[in-house]
């Protein structure tokens, strides 16, 4: 990118970043205590990362503890995740949008991973549910998986939690990358310059 093009993508960051602050499907968005309003979380961060808008990324790092109260259950499941059509579905692009969001606040020092709500919710407790429980929940035709999604989730679990059982963990020979739009690590990630 040169400095022109760099300069309008930020002219357009600074945009959407305004419309999501204001636009209403927007703001009902980021009121939603399931994936939508995580998602919604990890735009603004990855917006802010890019602009180096350090006071954001706090706010968006205040906001995620006060998500996490709400939308991980203090054994580590995701109750609306579970209640929705998809359930394995929606838990692991979930918590793909977790761990996605925790990594972009870790880069600027703030440990998400760590973070201990009131009645012990944690992303790391989330994942250790997810390691136990994803062949417990009775999956439909739409519900099939790609079993290479759950691994870059479980290997977010074995870096935040060493000590961590990794079920199969033997037979996986590689991380698969997977396509920027899927949102799944390891993926390119933009640099400011």
């Amino acid at each position: 990118m040169n400095a022109g093009e760099r300069e309008a993508f930020r002219a357009w960051l600074g945009w959407y970043r305004e419309w999501l602050d204001t636009a209403p499907a927007a703001v009902a968005a980021s009121k939603r205590l399931n994936n939508h309003g995580v998602f919604f979380d990890l735009q603004r961060a990855s917006i802010a990362a890019f602009l180096a808008d350090s006071a954001m990324l706090a706010g968006i790092g205040r906001r995620a503890r006060e998500r996490l109260t709400d939308q991980i259950a203090p054994d580590g499941s995701l109750p609306r995740e579970l209640s929705r059509t998809r359930p394995r579905h929606y838990t692991l692009s979930t918590l793909q949008g977790w761990t996605t969001l925790a990594r972009i606040l870790s880069s600027v020092g703030d440990d998400l991973w760590q973070h201990r709500a009131g009645e012990g919710q944690r992303l790391v407790r989330a994942l250790h549910w997810l390691a136990a429980n994803i062949d417990s929940h009775g999956a439909t035709s739409m519900d099939m998986i790609d079993p290479h999604r759950l691994w870059p989730l479980l290997l977010d679990l074995a870096r935040h939690d060493p000590e961590a059982m990794i079920p199969n963990a033997e037979a996986q020979t590689a991380t698969p990358v997977f396509h920027p739009d899927e949102g799944i690590a390891p993926f390119w990630m933009w640099r400011r310059p």
